[in-house]
């Protein structure tokens, strides 16, 4: 299938799954995904168990696995578990050349197989496995759209979740959840940067915004809001600071800070024309392991940020950092189509302009693509008409060649 119509289909079913309210729905709905756009031979779900040790099969299509079926997660001898103890995609393009493959059922025949984790807030929750009897079945784009559904269902199932809790995780839980959708709705990174902001005073209610993206050692506002009612807004836009504590800390820890008072903080960094700020609550904007970036709400009240506001920009920032990874994604994804498509037409026009016959044919002789010189050697108007026929019958007059 086309690269566009895979990603309009995975994307369509990311808007739905962040609204769905059945964690059964959200893993079935997913593999069913996969195995219809992707058409690979299984795919399976299996979730984390921290307190048993174990990865639990919780789905799986294109093979029957007994009830039950699980994985310590203490073994050293299995690429899904791999998968969970590194918190990154595992690829192997020929399982037998890999000592970390345990063979499953003989009528399975894996030669290929993907993981990819899902995780919640930073935290792997399950591996979405794939597996396929053809040698390097997958493709770079295969394991990016794939990795583009985890994280999409990672949200789904946090927000599922979060739904189960208490009133108050409930109502958080439907804000997220009307700001992913609004955030997944667009693949544009300068959209999605607007939506940011849009959304996160619903989750933080403060007095000013912004979303800073790491550079090096420094930051630097990419989208700010709020700063015109203190005359900053100028001096706030594409603003360079470099690592202060506050940044760094949520480097080293991953975790989201609260500074309840900034006059009482002796890390706290005092910036001329900024003396107005004094609560600040950031969260990192982090893929997997990676940082790149901050979500920052600054207020006017000492004390005016809690425990529970950090907590929930520290929600939001994993939603928004999904919608700035996909939309990453999807524009390289597109580039690469791009390219592919020059480079396909160029190779064309040369196929073409050669002036002797040249022609490729599958195992049964069946002619699978033809240059502009056969096609007229051989008395028809357009390559494309060879297609699918017989070379043999063709040019001999028989259905093969002779017998050796």
């Amino acid at each position: 299938k086309a690269l566009a119509g895979k990603l309009e289909v995975i994307h369509k079913l990311g808007r739905e799954l962040v609204v769905a309210r059945d964690e059964d729905y959200v893993i079935q709905a997913v593999l069913e995904a996969i195995r219809s756009a992707l058409e690979f031979k299984t795919v399976a779900y299996l979730e984390v168990d921290r307190e048993e040790n174990l990865l639990r099969l919780r789905a799986i299509r294109g093979y029957e696995l007994p009830h039950g079926f699980s994985l310590p997660l203490d073994s050293e001898r299995d690429l899904t578990v791999a998968a969970v103890r590194s918190g990154e995609p595992i690829y192997v393009p020929d399982v037998t050349k890999d000592p970390r493959f345990v063979p499953g059922p003989r009528e399975l025949n894996t030669r290929s197989e993907l993981d990819v984790p899902v995780k919640v807030r930073g935290e792997v929750v399950g591996v979405i496995n794939i597996e396929d009897n053809r040698v390097d079945a997958f493709t770079p784009e295969d394991a990016r759209l794939i990795s583009i559904l985890a994280d999409y269902m990672g949200i789904a199932l946090e927000n599922i979740h979060l739904l189960r809790a208490e009133r108050e995780s409930r109502l958080l839980a439907e804000a997220l959840s009307r700001a992913t959708v609004e955030l997944s709705s667009t693949l544009d990174l300068e959209d999605v940067l607007d939506l940011i902001l849009e959304h996160v005073s619903s989750v933080v209610p403060g007095d000013a915004f912004n979303v800073l993206f790491l550079e090096g050692e420094t930051v630097r506002v990419k989208r700010s809001r709020g700063y015109e009612k203190f005359g900053l807004a100028e001096m706030v836009r594409g603003l360079v600071l470099p690592l202060y504590p506050n940044f760094r800390r949520m480097l080293e820890t991953g975790r989201a800070v609260l500074i309840p008072d900034t006059d009482a903080d002796p890390e706290w960094v005092k910036v001329p024309g900024f003396e107005w700020l004094r609560s600040y609550v950031a969260a990192p904007i982090r893929f997997g392991s990676e940082t790149i970036g901050f979500l920052c709400v600054d207020g006017t009240r000492p004390g005016q940020f809690s425990e529970g506001d950090a907590r929930r920009l520290e929600i939001f920032a994993y939603a928004a950092a999904v919608a700035i990874r996909n939309a990453r994604l999807t524009s390289e994804l597109r580039e690469s189509e791009a390219r592919y498509r020059s480079l396909s037409e160029e190779w064309e026009l040369a196929f073409n302009a050669v002036s002797d016959a040249i022609f490729a044919v599958d195992r049964d002789f069946t002619i699978l693509r033809a240059n502009t010189a056969t096609a007229r050697l051989l008395g028809f108007s357009s390559p494309e008409e060879l297609r699918g026929l017989k070379c043999y019958s063709l040019v001999h007059g028989t259905e093969g060649p002779p017998p050796s």
